[in-house]
């Protein structure tokens, strides 16, 4: 984000008009600890009607930094002498100022305008910063801010969906996670202002992550309501399509036989689930990914998927069993995932750790992103442990160069068949040939490892052959017939060479 712009020499009314900016979301700056809504809103140019300018403006297609010194000079005639403590007056003057009046925005609130790329989107959503200030007594240098979209404007439908959507999603999600680090800070999505286009995603997007999203309807008094519905995302089946979502992602649009023959396992029936991550281009033949697919794509790869964990969760994990060590197993499975991190990032008072949360479920982990790795500080099985202790954890209490790779089951069977040998033997006294030994166990154990996820990527190719042989048809495709891989044979050749060290 970018500083704070000063306004210009205001009349008498109190009204100003702010200079052009185009804020970045990787300059944020802490988010104020006092923030009791962020209120995001879209934006675009009702703020500015009756100005004789506008129109020319939607027919000339001007960029976002073009000068737009005209229209910026009639939007502001027109709201000089306005009675800011008025709300009847404020609600007539745009869309969004309708909204948030209605909203009860005021002091404690944070206003997000997300504008349109355009020129006469960059004046408008100036015009509306200047108005939210005086209208709803925000002063602070946070307390209203606006974001360019890249992308976001409707000449190029093209342009808007593989750029223009997935940029607004990913700044609203940007947006979110900047205000989970405010304890009982709730996100609410206000598309009232500018494109219609883009209710549908935004409608989406908060019954995804969980966001209350509002909107006023044109010529109406009435302020429509859509709390978080239960709509839950399967990541599994993402997982499963990851592949597919990679190769279409990489590659624009593909075929549609292409994108399916890259899902392992699939059934035919499971079809039109899997299509639900595409649209259907306007030639009617290839296919992309949807706007929203291409973000929780992005989210995916973007993110990082080593997990790292500390001694003492270590120490903690080898002394569960049962249940509760398949639940820490699973959890630590879905931690990887940047994508289920994003979902399930928890907003907790009193540590500036990461805190996740699955559900209604006691388990928590609490941790830090850094370096393309995600650091397992903490690991909680039971609530009243973690609300007493968790206050108390802080980034700096952790030697990060201590954690180790974690490599799932294997990471704590390891340890345990390292700690159980000689354990009456003195210490400083430990023997060089069960060490040896144990190494070897620990390098057996890594080859098993990496032998069942080779196992798994060949039955997934042996599946997408299957899959491609049924497509062509039984007739010759001149393509090279690929032998099916004797399983066993690689497990024999694992275990002679495990013999021969």
């Amino acid at each position: 984000m970018s500083a704070f712009i000063p306004f210009t020499a205001a009349d008498s009314s109190g009204w100003s008009r702010p200079r052009a900016h185009r804020p970045l979301l990787m300059d944020n700056p802490p988010a104020p600890a006092n923030r009791r809504r962020l209120l995001v809103c879209t934006t675009g140019t009702s703020i500015a009607q009756g100005c004789p300018s506008l129109r020319r403006y939607f027919q000339a297609d001007y960029p976002w930094d073009r000068p737009a010194d005209d229209l910026a000079a009639e939007i502001a005639a027109r709201l000089q002498g306005q009675p800011w403590d008025n709300a009847s007056r404020v609600r007539q003057l745009s869309a969004e100022l309708n909204s948030l009046s209605r909203l009860g925005a005021g002091p404690g609130d944070q206003v997000a305008l997300l504008a349109t790329d355009t020129a006469e989107g960059r004046v408008c959503a100036e015009a509306l910063e200047g108005a939210i200030r005086l209208a709803f007594r925000l002063p602070g240098e946070r307390d209203v801010e606006i974001f360019g979209v890249p992308g976001l404007q409707i000449r190029r439908a093209w342009r808007l969906r593989h750029q223009g959507i997935p940029e607004l999603i990913k700044t609203i999600l940007a947006l979110r996670a900047d205000a989970l680090k405010v304890p009982g800070c709730q996100v609410i999505l206000n598309p009232t202002g500018g494109y219609k286009g883009v209710v549908p995603f935004l409608a989406i997007l908060g019954m995804l992550f969980r966001l209350k999203s509002v909107y006023v309807f044109e010529f109406s008094e009435t302020l429509i309501e859509l709390p978080p519905l239960p709509v839950t995302f399967d990541l599994d089946l993402f997982e499963r399509a990851r592949p597919a979502l990679v190769y279409a992602l990489e590659q624009s649009s593909v075929a549609l036989e292409e994108f399916l023959c890259r899902i392992p396992h699939l059934q035919y029936h499971e079809r039109e689930l899997f299509m639900g991550f595409l649209e259907l281009e306007e030639n009617g033949k290839t296919w992309a990914l949807s706007p929203l697919a291409c973000v929780l794509v992005g989210v995916s790869r973007a993110g990082a998927r080593q997990v790292k964990i500390s001694p003492a969760v270590l120490t903690r994990a080898r002394e569960l069993t049962g249940a509760a060590r398949e639940r820490f197993l699973l959890l630590l499975d879905r931690v990887a995932e940047p994508l289920w991190r994003t979902r399930h990032l928890h907003a907790f008072s009193g540590t500036d750790l990461e805190v996740y949360k699955q559900g209604n479920v006691p388990e928590r982990l609490a941790g830090i992103t850094r370096d393309g790795a995600f650091y397992l500080c903490e690991y909680y099985g039971d609530h009243d442990l973690y609300e007493k202790d968790l206050p108390r954890r802080k980034e700096h209490q952790y030697r990060l160069e201590t954690f180790l790779p974690w490599q799932g089951e294997a990471t704590l069977t390891a340890l345990e068949e390292e700690a159980a040998p000689d354990q009456a033997e003195a210490p400083g006294r430990a023997d060089p040939a069960g060490l040896a030994l144990r190494q070897l166990e620990r390098e057996k154990l890594e080859m098993r490892r990496q032998l069942a996820k080779l196992e798994r990527q060949v039955k997934d190719l042996q599946e997408q052959l299957r899959h491609e042989r049924e497509r062509t048809g039984p007739e010759e495709t001149g393509k090279e017939v690929v032998e099916p891989v004797d399983i066993e044979y690689i497990k024999n050749i694992n275990t002679d060479e495990a013999d021969d060290e």
